[in-house]
């Protein structure tokens, strides 16, 4: 079989049942419901959202595509909880993060820690694949590698050239993750947790 890369990855997680809607309210609530409470606001007036979403969910984890279609501003103030990979397979997403402003694009990805306050703005037309990991899930697997007796957060320098090796392997981890979960005829789903394992130990070892 085929390691499906970031675009397949996106087609095979829209197979799976989500949530279209026109309202900002019913995509602030969806969102606010999976992540945090955050507010959208459309700085060119646009009337209505093209908002899109599906997502894989498990235990520490879920595995998102989503997409707001017109210029869009998304006001999450602090990501406490969890952490974010993004990866966007179009358009192009500018964030304030903390006092610094990072950015991606097809080719550049993200990745947002604990701590630092997150106010994004997404280009139209942009859809992103997103890694939700839990902070316990990040913590208990960096304290465990680095034989810390105290936990800790990591905090990554947030932004990911695609085009890399890291890069390149958080891609076909990505299409792992999705291949393997909506495979059919095999009975129980496997346990995400080698790979997602993969992808901490990747960014550990190669994201200062």
């Amino acid at each position: 079989m085929s390691v499906p890369d970031l675009m397949e990855a996106s087609e095979q997680l829209g197979w799976i049942p989500g949530l279209h809607s026109l309202d900002v309210a019913e995509a602030e609530a969806a969102i606010g419901a999976r992540y945090r409470p955050h507010r959208l606001k459309m700085p060119r007036g646009e009337a209505a959202l093209d908002f899109r979403h599906h997502a894989i969910e498990w235990t520490d984890a879920s595995l998102n595509l989503l997409r707001y279609g017109p210029d869009v501003e998304v006001e999450a103030s602090v990501f406490e909880t969890f952490y974010m990979l993004e990866f966007p397979l179009s358009g192009a997403v500018e964030v304030a993060y903390g006092r610094d402003r990072v950015s991606s694009a097809p080719g550049r990805g993200l990745i947002l820690s604990p701590g630092p306050f997150v106010r994004s703005n997404w280009h139209p037309g942009t859809t992103q694949i997103m890694l939700r990991l839990d902070r316990t899930l990040v913590e208990r697997l960096y304290q465990r590698i680095t034989g810390d007796p105290v936990r800790r957060t990591p905090v990554f320098t947030p932004e990911i050239d695609l085009a890399t090796p890291v890069g390149r392997r958080l891609e076909r981890l990505f299409g792992l993750l999705v291949a393997e979960q909506i495979e059919t005829g095999s009975g129980t789903p496997l346990s995400p947790m080698p790979l997602l394992g993969l992808v901490l130990e990747t960014l550990f070892a190669n994201v200062p």
